[in-house]
Protein backbone atom coordinates (compact mmCIF):
# COMPACT_ATOMS: atom_id res chain seq x y z
CA UNK A 1 0.00 0.00 0.00
CA UNK A 2 1.22 3.55 -0.91
CA UNK A 3 2.83 5.13 1.92
CA UNK A 4 0.83 8.29 1.79
CA UNK A 5 -2.85 5.96 2.09
CA UNK A 6 -1.55 4.06 4.70
CA UNK A 7 -0.69 6.72 7.06
CA UNK A 8 -3.54 8.76 6.00
CA UNK A 9 -5.94 6.18 7.17
CA UNK A 10 -3.73 5.61 10.01
CA UNK A 11 -4.50 9.33 11.01
CA UNK A 12 -8.48 8.65 9.77
CA UNK A 13 -8.52 5.75 12.84
CA UNK A 14 -7.13 8.31 14.88
CA UNK A 15 -10.13 10.80 14.64
CA UNK A 16 -12.53 7.93 14.84
CA UNK A 17 -11.12 6.89 18.31
CA UNK A 18 -11.21 11.03 18.87
CA UNK A 19 -14.23 11.10 18.28
CA UNK A 20 -15.66 7.62 19.98
CA UNK A 21 -13.99 8.95 23.15
CA UNK A 22 -14.62 12.39 22.98
CA UNK A 23 -16.02 13.70 26.20
CA UNK A 24 -14.73 10.78 28.44
CA UNK A 25 -11.19 11.34 29.20
CA UNK A 26 -9.85 14.47 29.99
CA UNK A 27 -7.15 14.73 28.21
CA UNK A 28 -7.98 13.13 25.45
CA UNK A 29 -7.66 15.86 23.00
CA UNK A 30 -4.11 16.70 23.84
CA UNK A 31 -3.49 12.68 22.92
CA UNK A 32 -5.04 12.98 19.75
CA UNK A 33 -3.01 15.91 18.81
CA UNK A 34 0.28 14.16 19.61
CA UNK A 35 -0.70 10.58 17.86
CA UNK A 36 -1.59 12.66 14.82
CA UNK A 37 1.65 14.64 14.80
CA UNK A 38 3.40 11.21 15.23
CA UNK A 39 1.59 9.13 12.90
CA UNK A 40 2.64 12.10 10.31
CA UNK A 41 6.30 11.78 11.32
CA UNK A 42 6.29 7.78 11.04
CA UNK A 43 4.63 8.04 7.71
CA UNK A 44 7.40 10.47 6.45
CA UNK A 45 10.29 8.23 8.04
CA UNK A 46 8.82 5.78 6.13
CA UNK A 47 8.67 7.17 3.47
CA UNK A 48 12.45 8.30 3.55
CA UNK A 49 13.71 5.20 4.67
CA UNK A 50 11.73 2.60 2.26
CA UNK A 51 10.69 4.40 -1.08
CA UNK A 52 13.98 6.99 -0.67
CA UNK A 53 16.18 4.53 0.30
CA UNK A 54 17.34 6.48 3.40
CA UNK A 55 17.84 10.23 1.43
CA UNK A 56 15.23 12.56 1.44
CA UNK A 57 15.15 16.62 0.65
CA UNK A 58 13.14 18.82 2.84
CA UNK A 59 10.72 19.27 -0.28
CA UNK A 60 10.16 15.54 -0.66
CA UNK A 61 9.05 15.14 2.81
CA UNK A 62 7.39 17.89 2.88
CA UNK A 63 5.55 16.91 -0.50
CA UNK A 64 5.27 13.10 1.61
CA UNK A 65 3.23 15.13 4.73
CA UNK A 66 1.09 17.01 2.52
CA UNK A 67 -0.08 13.48 0.52
CA UNK A 68 -0.85 11.98 3.93
CA UNK A 69 -2.53 14.90 4.85
CA UNK A 70 -4.44 14.85 1.85
CA UNK A 71 -6.04 11.51 2.19
CA UNK A 72 -6.63 11.77 5.74
CA UNK A 73 -8.29 15.35 5.28
CA UNK A 74 -10.69 13.31 2.52
CA UNK A 75 -11.22 10.52 5.06
CA UNK A 76 -11.69 13.18 7.59
CA UNK A 77 -14.46 15.13 6.02
CA UNK A 78 -15.82 11.45 5.10
CA UNK A 79 -15.74 10.64 8.33
CA UNK A 80 -17.44 13.76 9.95
CA UNK A 81 -19.67 13.96 7.28
CA UNK A 82 -20.95 10.33 8.66
CA UNK A 83 -20.77 11.08 12.16
CA UNK A 84 -23.25 14.01 11.97
CA UNK A 85 -25.54 12.42 9.67
CA UNK A 86 -25.79 8.90 10.50
CA UNK A 87 -24.17 8.49 14.38
CA UNK A 88 -25.14 11.70 16.04
CA UNK A 89 -27.30 13.80 14.04
CA UNK A 90 -27.72 16.27 17.75
CA UNK A 91 -24.30 16.79 17.53
CA UNK A 92 -25.27 19.50 15.14
CA UNK A 93 -27.08 21.52 18.04
CA UNK A 94 -23.59 21.89 19.41
CA UNK A 95 -21.44 22.60 16.31
CA UNK A 96 -24.10 25.27 15.40
CA UNK A 97 -24.20 26.90 18.67
CA UNK A 98 -20.14 26.60 18.92
CA UNK A 99 -19.68 28.00 15.26
CA UNK A 100 -22.53 30.33 16.01
CA UNK A 101 -24.51 29.08 13.06
CA UNK A 102 -27.61 29.00 14.25
CA UNK A 103 -29.49 30.07 11.65
CA UNK A 104 -28.26 27.74 9.24
CA UNK A 105 -29.50 24.39 7.64
CA UNK A 106 -27.99 21.48 8.59
CA UNK A 107 -26.74 20.90 5.40
CA UNK A 108 -24.86 24.24 5.78
CA UNK A 109 -23.20 23.76 9.22
CA UNK A 110 -21.99 20.12 7.98
CA UNK A 111 -20.22 21.12 5.02
CA UNK A 112 -18.85 24.16 6.96
CA UNK A 113 -17.20 21.97 9.60
CA UNK A 114 -16.48 18.75 7.12
CA UNK A 115 -14.83 21.52 4.61
CA UNK A 116 -12.91 22.84 7.65
CA UNK A 117 -11.80 19.28 8.87
CA UNK A 118 -10.30 18.81 5.26
CA UNK A 119 -8.76 22.50 5.74
CA UNK A 120 -7.41 22.15 8.77
CA UNK A 121 -5.91 18.73 8.16
CA UNK A 122 -4.33 19.99 4.87
CA UNK A 123 -2.77 23.24 6.48
CA UNK A 124 -1.60 21.67 10.01
CA UNK A 125 -0.50 18.87 7.97
CA UNK A 126 2.09 21.28 5.59
CA UNK A 127 3.44 22.79 8.42
CA UNK A 128 4.01 19.57 10.53
CA UNK A 129 5.77 18.45 7.22
CA UNK A 130 7.55 21.02 7.32
CA UNK A 131 9.11 20.65 10.56
CA UNK A 132 8.99 17.12 10.70
CA UNK A 133 10.85 16.72 7.08
CA UNK A 134 13.57 19.60 8.54
CA UNK A 135 14.65 17.28 10.67
CA UNK A 136 14.20 13.60 9.23
CA UNK A 137 15.98 15.22 5.59
CA UNK A 138 19.02 16.89 8.31
CA UNK A 139 19.58 13.51 8.69
CA UNK A 140 20.10 12.21 5.21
Amino acid sequence: MNTSVKYGLFLTATTIVWIAFMGTIAILDYIYLVAQVVVLYLGIKEYKEKTRKGKMTLQQGIREGVAISLVYGLFSFLTFFFYYTLINPDALRLAKRMYGLTGFSNTSVILANTASQFLLAVVGGFFVSLIVSYFLAKKS
